[in-house]
């Protein structure tokens, strides 16, 4: 039986369930790929551009929040996802508005929520299950319950512009002739289109630092935490957009995985030289790169115009950046990374930043934590 493992941490550590493998080749699709190289590079002026936005999520008995897994926003209000598996609404500002769903089996409940997605067109938010193995519809202004849809299992999913949904599995979608695949393509009401990334390796006791989706300008990508390439999904399936390489730093070989790191990757992989896991996200600008190596964070950053990059351990980019209590980059909203500063963080260690100082000052402890918006000028 196939397991994964979960950690709960705090800077840059937050991770979820599942890790995911697989190789992507087509012969019609094979092409050279970019690298985005990643230099060992601190820089004050890098830092002294940062732009930040902050929202400080209003705190009740009706919405405690411990961290944030997931987030998407519309144009005045933003949906969360907790680890506590709770799906929550809060307006643009930070107001808490409603839980959208309980933790439950009635109709309508969620068990494990992992992706959310906003229909506008059809005025509905879809929550992803990976629980229950459903997407569950909202209406997206009154947050009544629509429908649930039954899926096979999955890991994760994302939405294609036109409704299309790309879906990762955590262990493999196999077909009626026993084919294994990571990666499957349906329509907007889960209808099979087809298969892609055959699958090669399937580690146990996996764990990963961040989502395996993101999207970018209606495009969606992947990033398996421990295959340095990130893969462009389309309609004619994926193919190899760019791979990353750190400096001073190494992923491990597919060789090395599958002797050393099939049984339990977990345990290997921590106990190895090579990067546990990884995550990346992008904006039209940047990319931003968080990943472990035996436990201890980093956070870098790609200018995609000049090439240029800094890195940095997670503990001095907070004492660099004064955003004492910040996380992993968890999605981005616009030109904007989305990260986290944890309130009880915030208030222990204090902060030179103007406006999160304001900020700490009306906080009790145990407070909501802080959504932060930024930005490189």
């Amino acid at each position: 039986m196939k397991r994964n493992i979960v950690i709960m941490g705090s800077v840059f550590m937050a991770v979820s369930l599942i890790l995911l493998m697989g190789s992507c080749y087509s012969q019609k699709r094979e092409r050279k790929q970019n690298v985005v190289h990643f230099a060992d590079v601190q820089s004050d002026e890098w830092l002294s551009r940062i732009q930040c936005k902050f929202i400080p999520l209003e705190t009740n008995d009706s919405c405690l929040i411990a961290y944030i897994n997931e987030a998407v926003f519309t144009s005045s209000r933003i949906f969360i996802i907790d680890t506590q598996n709770r799906v929550y609404e809060f307006d643009i500002s930070g107001k808490f508005i409603a839980q959208v769903c309980e933790v439950g089996d009635a109709p309508g409940d969620c068990s494990i929520p992992k992706s959310l997605h906003v229909d506008e067109e059809k005025q509905e938010l879809i929550v992803a299950d990976i629980g229950k193995a459903k997407l569950l519809y909202f209406d997206l202004n009154t947050l009544a319950y629509k429908q649930g849809r039954q899926m096979d299992y999955f890991g994760e999913c994302a939405w294609f512009p036109d409704g299309d949904i790309v879906w990762v599995s955590g262990e493999s979608f196999e077909t009626p002739k026993r084919e294994k695949y990571r990666v499957k393509f349906t329509d907007s009401e889960g209808n099979l289109k087809k298969y892609d990334m055959p699958v090669s390796y399937e580690p146990q006791y996996t764990f990963s630092s961040g989502t395996y989706f993101y999207t970018l300008n209606g495009n969606v990508y992947l990033n398996l935490p421990f295959t340095p390439t990130i893969y462009k999904m389309d309609e004619d399936g994926c193919e190899e957009s760019y791979t990353i390489s750190v400096e001073g730093h190494t992923f491990a070989p597919m060789d090395w995985l599958k002797a050393n790191a099939e049984e339990n990757y977990y345990r290997a992989i921590t106990k190895s030289d090579y990067i546990n896991t990884f995550n990346v996200k992008e904006t039209d600008h940047f990319i931003s790169l968080v990943f472990l190596e035996r436990g201890k964070p980093y956070v870098g950053f790609y200018n995609k115009e000049t090439e240029e990059s800094i890195l940095y351990e997670g503990v001095d980019f907070m004492e660099k950046t004064s955003l004492e209590g910040i996380g992993k980059v968890i999605t981005t909203h616009g030109y904007y990374f989305l990260s986290v500063i944890e309130s009880d963080a915030l208030l222990e260690q204090g902060t030179s930043n103007k406006e999160l100082r304001e900020i700490a000052s009306e906080l009790e402890p145990e407070s909501n934590p802080i959504l932060c918006l930024f930005k490189f000028e």
